[in-house]
């Protein structure tokens, strides 16, 4: 991974999404949380050094950037989607999407800013473009204790879909609701094998509960069904928040997603891989973690089937371990937005260190970083014959479906628990130091067992579905003693 851009090349400020079109790479920066400190930029990387154009400045909390109709290029402030002409020499911001909403007001006739007013956007090929409306508290917990009513419900938290008239170029003001009880859809990518959606929902935030993976059918959207993801009530494969109690049977009945992300990862971007550079990537969908968490920090790739679907919940990882500061050479990064161009290069956007970089298999882009002089130490699957015996990793297989697999560990933990994969999962506990094998440390020592059954005041995961979310409480299990006699006997 090399680095294109920062802020010693190019003036820009959270640089967030880009896209390459006609040999020129777009690039929109949001500014930070104030008002009309946004910009969208032209690079031409073929110049060396690259040459910089600001094309707009002054815009609102610039995010989402796509190419649309007629080769122009759109891109969402936080009230309203603009395009121009990429090919004029002095381009024009003209709007095509207004009034989306930035600010909500409480029953109690209090205003608030939106928690979530970034415009993130796919534009389909019929020229209809699908935009996010964040919603504008994190949990509508103060509207419910005014109201006992979540109204956020009935106007944001959702996906629109705006309808396109090509013989006008112009697109219809009103728009038909997608879907709704979405808190956050920043990262939406569209299946044409398929007409469906791909939804990343960014879930509530200090809660733990785990981010998802949704899907929504335009044709059966177009026959009549509605979506609803249950946001705030609900979380998860229909799990209840504390506190909605009425809603126990809505939970039930909401749409649910296709799996599970861990939680707070906070994905961004998705982007199919279309390209020749990286034959091994070729179809499979990239997605960006920004999350602030251990486990976020990455690009994970999914594998998919002939069609595009997902064929597993179980990523591999493009980047990973950026979340570690290697002798201070290597800065925590946060991805966001995800590029390829006509080589089948891959750009990232680095909104923490205002950076653009590139992933490519030739040396002649981009600087390639410091190599870490830190040797690998970390054990691979075909270790564990040398580090267990035969029969504990039998055991371990064994237990691993009623003690691992069941409790739905993956849900927060992808990066560590993988789907009908125990010797895999074993692998990566060792390496994440849930498991320490050989020498002195003690069956109560070992961090899965803490956290599996709260021992030593490590708060327990999974939390009981009749708990709490932050409960602390267990469950008992007898499998539990299985789990507890193979540690001992590590």
């Amino acid at each position: 991974m090399g680095l294109v851009a920062d802020q010693n090349t190019v003036p820009w400020k959270f640089p967030r999404k880009a896209l390459s079109y006609d040999g020129k790479l777009y690039v929109s920066a949001f500014g930070g949380w104030v008002k009309n400190k946004g910009q969208v930029w032209e690079l031409d990387l073929t110049r060396n050094p690259i040459a910089a154009k600001q094309i707009f400045q002054g815009t609102d909390r610039t995010h989402g950037l796509r190419l649309g109709p007629q080769g122009k290029i759109y891109f969402g402030d936080a009230t309203a989607i603009y395009r121009f002409d990429p090919s004029s020499s002095h381009p024009q911001a003209e709007s095509v999407i207004s009034n989306l909403p930035d600010s909500y007001t409480l029953p109690n006739g209090k205003t608030i800013d939106s928690n979530h007013p970034l415009t993130e956007f796919i534009v389909l090929p019929s020229g209809n473009l699908i935009v996010n409306v964040g919603a504008p508290t994190n949990d509508c917990n103060e509207e419910m204790r005014i109201n006992k009513v979540c109204a956020q419900r009935d106007v944001q938290a959702e996906l629109r879909l705006y309808y396109y008239d090509e013989a006008t170029d112009r697109y219809n003001p009103r728009y038909s609701r997608l879907a709704r009880g979405l808190r956050n859809s920043m990262g939406l990518l569209f299946n044409e094998k398929t007409d469906e959606i791909y939804q990343a929902e960014n879930s509530a935030d200090q809660l733990g509960t785990p981010d998802e993976l949704n899907v929504i059918d335009l044709k059966e959207y177009s026959e009549g069904r509605s979506y609803d993801f249950a946001w705030p009530f609900c979380y998860g494969n229909g799990l209840r928040y504390e506190g909605y109690s009425n809603y126990k049977t809505f939970c039930g009945r909401a749409d649910k997603p296709l799996f599970l992300l861990p939680a707070h990862v906070s994905p961004l971007d998705m982007l199919v891989y279309q390209g020749k550079m990286f034959p091994e990537l070729r179809g499979k969908i990239l997605m960006s973690w920004h999350g602030w968490r251990p486990s976020g920090s990455r690009i994970a790739i999914f594998d998919t089937d002939e069609v595009g679907h997902f064929r597993s919940s179980s990523p591999s990882f493009l980047i990973d371990g950026w979340q570690e500061d290697a002798k201070g050479r290597h800065p925590k990064g946060r991805p966001v937005g995800l590029a390829e161009d006509s080589s089948g290069a891959i750009y990232v956007v680095d909104d923490q260190n205002n950076s653009l970089l590139i992933v490519a298999s030739t040396e002649d882009k981009g600087t390639p970083p410091e190599e870490d002089d830190k040797s690998d130490d970390k054990i691979h699957e075909e270790d564990l014959n040398q580090i267990f015996s035969a029969q504990q990793l039998e055991d371990w297989s064994g237990m691993y479906s009623g003690l691992i697999q069941s409790r739905d560990c993956q849900s927060c933990h992808a990066d560590v628990v993988h789907s009908d994969e125990p010797l895999k999962t074993l692998t990566e506990m060792i390496n994440s130091h849930w498991i320490r094998p050989g020498g002195d440390t003690a069956q109560s020592d070992q961090l899965l067992w803490q956290r599996m059954t709260g021992e030593t005041g490590v708060r327990i995961m999974p939390p009981p579905p009749s708990e709490t979310i932050l409960s602390g409480k267990g469950i008992p299990d007898s499998s539990y003693e299985k789990l507890k006699a193979w540690l001992e006997g590590l």
